[in-house]
């Protein structure tokens, strides 16, 4: 079971979205990131995405994609 995703990108970098994929390359979730630090909208100073209590069944051939974007 996936039950959190903490991901952190390069000083500023973007985070724009996490995707968790089954093994037939269907998205089940999406996740919204962004930007970490002294930035309008940031929440954290460490993480540009920190998702808890996901409670994802996983299985074999499932993957999870990392879309960002530097400046």
């Amino acid at each position: 079971t996936l039950q959190r995703v903490w991901v952190q990108v390069q000083d500023g970098a973007a985070l724009n979205y996490v995707d968790i994929v089954d093994e037939m390359g269907g998205v089940v979730m999406t996740l919204q990131g962004g930007k970490r630090g002294a930035v309008l909208g940031a929440k954290s100073n460490q993480y540009n995405l920190y998702a808890l209590n996901l409670g994802i069944s996983i299985g074999k051939g499932w993957s999870i994609r990392v879309n960002a974007t530097t400046v």
